[in-house]
């Protein structure tokens, strides 16, 4: 049984070039879990081999990130391969983009070369939303396009942005992961997401970035922005200016004083940074969203739908604030509301996948089956391979009950309810209601 849309049925040169090779694999993959690639390979009458040798004929690296170790090496496959080529070995290196090219998969090729939002990335790469957004703030990750302030991102950067902040915070050294990187760059057709040599900055034992806007970050997003907190007061901190500062903050650097306490889990302190710049003569509509956010995951709905729709009344094509809005609204039993703000969502950007997602489900709950239909296709058709395709799939094929809300949303909402209880113990509150674990998942 192959696991293969095609069936395993290959171009016959593919077939051809594979049957009867020995080929071995290297790195993460993108598009298939490893144990998928033997398969395939099988299929075509490959020899799978496990480590490269004398009679290895074709490496393929995966494209899920850099091919490094935790040391920041490259990986013993592409040394050894290396290492043949090198003493006339007609040993081939393939990336993973090559290989599903040759086989036809350009459905799973696509997977590399999708353009994703920070919660798409959230799920692909298997690392938090958070993380993704302090890999944004430190630099290290940018997105190669804007959609009515809907960030999408490139998922070879985005990979390569998590490999390198992990091993930075590991201990590798810099140099280290520059100097491999520039050696794989001589002698594989694979060029290496790198990033800016002059946002790098040695200081006091710590890798820092330089921002755009002059100000410094490091490795993990946090903003070294001179805040100080008071004494704790009424049963938590409060965030206060130096007094002798004498300046009065911009609503931009009260965000990023926020975000930097969201990340360390000082989820009052935030909310008291995010008022700050709602506050500040330059409020801007990113101040209202992130407040909103914050009230939604403490558990203050109808508060954070307030500050929602001042969002949009500042900016009223800010599309992750209408779909975080039709979340909200859909947790407090507000159908029509949330549907309309969906429906604003995917009016400004119509290959938001989430969007399409979340109003399906929402119409599927009010008994909308055919409406809702429309958008889960929609959805499959800009998401194929999202690990909830299947029961979408089986919903859409009847095979499944349709009880209300069913299994296929308990498991998502579970996953959600986890994130918050975390989030929230850490806050010191002990109680999450339904409207904090929408899909957006806090």
């Amino acid at each position: 049984m192959h696991l293969f849309g095609n069936g395993g049925r290959f171009p016959a040169e593919a077939f051809h070039r594979y049957a009867n090779r020995d080929v071995a694999l290297t790195g993460r993959f993108a598009s298939f879990r490893r144990e998928e690639i033997i398969d395939l390979l099988s299929s075509m009458s490959a020899h799978y081999v496990s480590n490269v040798g004398d009679d290895t004929e074709i490496l393929v690296v995966g494209s899920d990130g850099w091919p490094l170790q935790n040391d920041g090496r490259l990986t013993r496959a592409l040394e050894r391969a290396h290492a043949l080529q090198q003493s006339g070995s007609p040993l081939e290196i393939l990336t993973e983009d090559q290989f599903l090219t040759e086989l036809g998969l350009l459905d799973r090729r696509d997977v590399i070369h999708r353009q994703y939002t920070s919660v798409e990335l959230s799920r692909v790469l298997g690392i938090s939303k958070a993380k993704i957004g302090r890999l944004r703030r430190a630099g290290l990750l940018q997105p190669i396009r804007t959609v009515h302030r809907l960030e999408l991102y490139d998922f070879g950067q985005a990979a390569a942005a998590r490999d390198f902040a992990t091993l930075v915070e590991s201990g590798v050294a810099v140099e280290r992961i520059r100097a491999e990187l520039d050696r794989l760059a001589t002698w594989s057709s694979r060029s290496p997401e790198g990033f800016s040599d002059g946002a790098l900055i040695a200081r006091g034992g710590e890798l820092l970035f330089r921002l755009g806007s002059g100000e410094l970050a490091e490795v993990t997003g946090q903003l070294r922005i001179e805040f100080v907190e008071a004494s704790p007061s009424h049963g938590h901190d409060r965030l206060e200016v130096p007094p002798s500062a004498g300046i009065a903050r911009s609503g931009a650097e009260w965000i990023c004083e926020g975000q930097r306490l969201e990340d360390a889990g000082q989820l009052r302190q935030a909310l008291e940074a995010y008022e700050a710049a709602t506050r500040s003569t330059d409020a801007r509509p990113e101040a209202h969203f992130h407040l909103g956010n914050m009230l939604s995951l403490l558990a203050h709905p109808a508060e954070a739908v307030a500050e929602y729709y001042r969002a949009v009344e500042l900016d009223n094509e800010y599309v992750e604030v209408w779909n975080h809005l039709g979340s909200v609204l859909a947790e407090l039993g507000e159908a029509a509301a949330a549907v309309e703000a969906f429906g604003r969502a995917i009016a400004l950007a119509p290959e938001y996948a989430d969007a399409h997602l979340q109003l399906a489900q929402t119409l599927w709950n009010e008994k909308q089956v055919e409406e809702s239909r429309v958008h889960y296709r929609s959805y499959l058709k800009l998401d194929p391979l999202s690990p909830r395709a299947r029961e979408i799939q089986a919903r859409l094929s009847g095979s499944v009950s349709d009880d209300g809300v069913g299994s296929f949303r308990s498991a998502w909402a579970r996953r959600g309810e986890n994130r918050c209880m975390n989030a929230r113990r850490s806050s010191g509150k002990g109680s999450v209601t339904k409207s904090s674990m929408f899909w957006i998942g806090c």
